[in-house]
């Protein structure tokens, strides 16, 4: 329902920099910007306690993951042109995985020659909850290894809410047509 020529999607932990917009758009002056996102970083001043071992680590790891590898994931923030993301039909209709199957095609498009994804200098912070309460080593090991399954076909994105969530996922809502 948005109408502005870039597109912002953030999740609802997610904080973007300050002046966040006029970065995005010096950004999208490049018309080869298949999509820009952040690096990662974490909101420090959210911790509840001493800082989780291995968080530091984990930053720089995603962030050589995102620039190098150009798989950013969801926790970054992701912006398209409205052009773009109505080209590529919008994120999948999955309950998960949906920011990484969109990168996943983007990447394609990318090596492809079709254009870059674009990591911006600066960081969008992360709420450490998640962290804090599994650790990082498990976390992290968890997100490879559900990525993994996920690209080979082993788990489904609904496989994976359940074992992410530790309950099904919520039933799809009704489609338009069925009213």
């Amino acid at each position: 329902m948005a109408k502005g020529d870039l597109l912002l999607f953030v999740h609802a932990d997610t904080i973007v920099p300050p002046a966040f917009d006029v970065t995005l758009r010096k950004a999208f002056r490049d018309p080869k910007i298949l999509m820009s996102t952040f690096l990662f970083g974490i909101n420090r001043a959210l911790l509840r306690g001493k800082e989780p071992f291995g968080m530091a680590v984990m930053e720089r790891v995603t962030n050589y993951r995102t620039r190098v590898i150009h798989l950013p994931y969801g926790d970054q923030a992701f912006c398209f042109t409205a052009h773009k993301f109505a080209e590529m039909g919008g994120f999948p209709d999955i309950v998960m995985m949906e920011d990484f199957e969109v990168v996943r095609r983007l990447r394609k498009e990318e090596l492809a020659g079709g254009g870059h994804i674009h990591v911006l200098d600066e960081a969008a912070l992360c709420n450490p909850r998640r962290w804090e309460k599994q650790g990082v080593f498990r976390s992290s090991l968890q997100n490879i290894c559900f990525a993994l399954l996920y690209v080979v076909g082993n788990l489904s994105a609904d496989q994976i809410f359940r074992l992410y969530y530790g309950r099904p996922p919520p039933p799809p809502p009704p489609s338009s047509e069925s009213k």
